[in-house]
């Protein structure tokens, strides 16, 4: 059987971010396992990544791929999502984004429930620089107020795709 989700962070030479992410991230995929998997795609990096990455792959169940050179961000995204990813549906997300807390069940029973989806968009929150948490404050998923909002829509529901585009914005991650 198959995931419902894939989420696929393709990452390069960023591991102190990487580390925040895959904190705040991983509980939240463990907890839905096998309904969810993470799938992460290190870039040829250069800094530590490999360390973060073989530091969380001990105690959390995640795929983890590492290309031979450089592929670029393009292709870095490409594989992890055509060649990685096994799920119904591909959350591809940043390796610099921090996931809030309950936020991936919350996206798996939305994708249960909403058989006619192609396309989920989802609400993108902002945090100072400074207000940024570090790995174990952000463990499990954070629960800061955003300083800033991407969208201010109100309840989750189903947009036809061009009216998710008539604006006031568009900046969003599926």
């Amino acid at each position: 059987m198959s995931p419902v989700l894939s989420i696929c962070i393709p990452t390069f030479s960023r591991a102190h971010l990487l580390e925040v992410c895959l904190a705040s991230l991983l509980p939240q995929v463990q907890a839905l396992t096998p309904v969810v998997e993470c799938v992460v795609c290190d870039n040829d990096s250069t800094d530590s990544t490999r360390q973060v990455l073989d530091k969380y792959s001990d105690e959390f169940s995640m795929r983890v791929y590492r290309n031979d050179s450089n592929i670029g961000v393009i292709g870095n995204i490409t594989r992890v999502v055509a060649e990685h990813a096994r799920g119904d549906y591909v959350w591809v997300i940043g390796d610099d984004d921090v996931v809030t807390a309950g936020a991936v069940g919350r996206i798996v029973e939305f994708l249960q429930a909403e058989t006619r989806l192609n396309l989920l968009a989802l609400n993108v929150g902002y945090l100072p620089g400074d207000a940024a948490p570090n790995a174990s404050a952000a463990l499990g998923g954070v629960t800061e107020k955003f300083s800033k909002l991407l969208c201010h829509h109100g309840q989750t529901g189903v947009l036809l795709f061009d009216e998710l585009l008539e604006g006031p914005c568009v900046d969003f991650t599926a």
